[in-house]
């Protein structure tokens, strides 16, 4: 019995407008550890937001990149890998539903680094991509890799509560909470 031929690494293909996006489609996995399965496609900006269950219908997803090594693979269309960082593919696997494909654009995966003219005008984009995104969900790691979770996490709560009440903390309220909540925790005692 022949072995199976060796998996060809992804080719981006070119984008065929300018306001065109590579939107991630993430298949589900039960099992956390399972391979990472993906497509990218192709969405045009005019069409964006139209509902959910399609590319139409996607979330951001900003995330400090870590290590910039490409230790771990994405299998994209089943027949080729692209290579992502360690940070992205524990990303991808807290984020990958059990049940349904998850659309998201990641920044590391959505464009295609190797194509500086593409690279130029997707960044242009970047803040239409973000505004137009169903949500954004932000990935700060696991508590286990970076102890300051827990504490970033609270911090965008209260921020959050803040803005939802349009309430503005008093200076020495903000100043507290900062300093004991993220710049000790967060930057370290020298802030």
């Amino acid at each position: 019995m022949d072995a199976p031929a060796p998996l060809r690494l992804y080719q981006y293909r070119p984008l065929k407008s300018y306001t065109t996006i590579r939107v991630l489609v993430l298949q589900p996995a039960k099992d956390l550890y399972g391979l990472l399965k993906a497509q990218l496609v192709h969405v045009q900006g005019e069409h964006l937001l139209l509902g959910h269950g399609s590319p139409d219908y996607y979330e951001v997803v900003p995330y400090c990149w870590g290590e910039p090594k490409l230790s771990h693979v994405l299998l994209v269309n089943e027949d080729s890998t692209l290579g992502i960082t360690s940070n992205a593919d524990t990303l991808l696997r807290h984020l990958r539903s059990s049940s349904k494909p998850r659309y998201l654009w990641i920044d590391a995966i959505c464009l295609n680094k190797e194509d500086r003219n593409e690279k130029q005008i997707q960044v242009q984009l970047m803040g239409r991509i973000y505004a137009q995104a169903a949500k954004a969900r932000i990935w700060v790691g696991t508590a286990t890799e970076h102890q300051h979770v827990p504490q970033l996490y609270n911090a965008l709560k209260w921020l959050a509560t803040l803005l939802k009440n349009k309430e503005t903390p008093a200076p020495a309220e903000a100043e507290i909470f900062l300093e004991t909540t993220c710049a000790n925790s967060l930057l370290g005692p020298n802030f």
